[in-house]
């Protein structure tokens, strides 16, 4: 009788111990099987959703790159408080940091700014264009130490510098200004950074105001920007003489210049050249001699910015940002349109793998999930 007993109580003891097993403390019980569900036609490798960092940016006029720590970047802009990014005063620039999306002090010596080039130098010093005052002082351009509230105006500069960057030993910019010291003179000009020397001029020429962008070709600089309606609206200089038609030219505003690996790129609102009937796309390359469409295919629309990540290029304008494919040489959407409707994307930036953008007074971060 005990001996029958026994088997169905072992096979008891057996299930309990097992049971007991699964259900130890600190292990989780074991999935059999793991599906994920993509609704269909989704797309993981786009952009699908947008967090808004900053609701309300009047002026945002360019995001620049922290080169000291490229997960950060400078906003500037007219701020005219420090309300819009919770901080004390944004006086014109303020700091971002990618990791934690959060902005910081920028040492501001300004008591009003409109601040539209910011450019660091590899001379350590920030040098900064616009309109500012630093409460004695005012002017249209100036430099500064990154961590000091003091800055030191050059003057003579009549209007906006719009864009700076740096030649060799000289500091080179441009913008909405026809006079230096009373004098007339052309849309570029450029100082020696060694000594930050009086500015020199590339002659008296005024070939019309407004340029945004510079960038350097074979050791010339070329300028661009959308107040340059004249002669082709892309203009180079070797010195001595201008060609304000450069490769021919553009029937149409160029918003954005960018230099990367020997190339330039020019984006903006072209269909041809203002040469010829040669006909062009929103974005183009500069081969030397001519401007050549970029891509098989055209963009959807005017294009507002032109960026590089990994090796790939990007555009972005009305309802759009597009990236060329190396397999077929096409422009092609990297947002989904059926989770997230863009507005005028004025500009964009990857940071530190992130893509960040300015649209209809909003900067956001745009994610893949």
């Amino acid at each position: 009788m005990m001996k029958t007993l026994g088997y169905p109580f072992l096979i008891i003891l057996c299930l309990c111990f097992q049971f007991c097993k699964k259900s130890e403390p600190g292990k989780p019980l074991p999935i059999l099987t793991k599906e994920t569900v993509l609704p269909p036609g989704y797309n993981v490798n786009l952009y699908h959703y947008k967090k808004t960092i900053v609701q309300y940016l009047n002026v945002l006029n360019d995001i620049i790159v922290d080169s000291t720590d490229r997960s950060k970047a400078f906003l500037i802009g007219q701020f005219s408080s420090g309300s819009t990014f919770s901080l004390a005063s944004a006086m014109g620039i303020v700091k971002f940091s990618s990791s934690s999306n959060t902005f910081s002090q920028y040492p501001s010596p300004f008591f009003y700014a409109t601040i539209t080039s910011l450019y660091q130098a590899s001379n350590g010093l920030h040098y900064i264009g616009g309109s500012f005052s630093d409460g004695t002082y005012s002017g249209c351009l100036g430099y500064k130490l990154p961590s000091s509230t003091s800055i030191t105006i050059i003057g003579g500069v009549n209007d906006l510098v719009n864009c700076i960057t740096e030649f060799g030993n000289d500091i080179y910019f441009t913008g909405n200004f026809t006079y230096y010291n009373a004098a007339p003179c052309s849309p570029l000009l450029f100082f020696n950074k060694t000594t930050n020397a009086p500015v020199n001029s590339f002659g008296p020429q005024q070939y019309g105001t407004g340029a945004t962008r510079i960038v350097s070709y074979n050791s010339k600089p070329i300028i661009a920007g959308p107040g340059l309606s004249a002669y082709g609206r892309i203009y180079t200089t070797d010195g001595a003489t201008w060609d304000v038609a450069c490769g021919g030219g553009f029937n149409g505003i160029c918003y954005d210049l960018l230099s990367y690996n020997g190339k330039v790129y020019a984006g903006g609102y072209m269909t041809n050249s203002s040469i010829n009937t040669s006909p062009m796309h929103y974005v183009n390359e500069y081969n030397g001699s001519f401007w050549v469409p970029v891509g098989v295919n055209n963009l959807p629309g005017a294009c507002n910015d032109i960026e590089i990540y990994n090796g790939t290029l990007y555009a972005c304008g009305n309802q759009y940002i597009y990236s060329l494919d190396k397999n077929d040489n096409k422009w092609k959407s990297v947002v989904d349109a059926g989770t997230l409707s863009l507005g005028n994307v004025a500009m964009m930036k990857f940071l530190n793998g992130k893509l960040y953008v300015y649209m209809g007074y909003e900067f956001c971060e745009l994610t893949k999930q």
